[in-house]
């Protein structure tokens, strides 16, 4: 994810949108060996496997998430507790035109924290 500064929003990467559109393979993929494996009277298929692969997935991407939740309350506390503040002048850095977005979203952030 990342902040689109022509609309101030959230968008997607592309990776993600793959993804997205991966999911459903994966399902078929899933029955597919499930049928095959009973078809056959193989076992190809083992559904243990399959919850602890899942189960890991869906751990990874809560971890993931939360994990961002952690990095970006944390940068917003420090923004908050830093002792001075610097004035942002355009011209004065090569932020500039994002500061005024940046100071939004971690003004939100804290709303959201305290």
């Amino acid at each position: 994810m990342f902040l689109d500064r022509a609309s101030g929003r959230l968008a997607s990467t592309m990776d993600e949108r793959y993804l997205a559109l991966a999911v459903p393979f994966f399902v078929v993929s899933m029955v597919g060996e499930a049928w095959l494996s009973k078809r056959t009277g193989k076992r190809y298929y083992r559904l243990h496997d399959t919850v602890g692969s899942l189960g890991c997935g869906i751990g990874q991407t809560l971890l993931g998430f939360w994990m961002n939740v952690v990095v970006v309350a944390a940068y917003a506390w420090v923004a908050n507790a830093a002792p001075w503040r610097l004035p942002a002048r355009p011209g004065s850095c090569g932020l500039a035109a994002s500061s005024a977005s940046t100071s939004a979203i971690i003004g939100s952030i804290a709303r959201v924290i305290a």
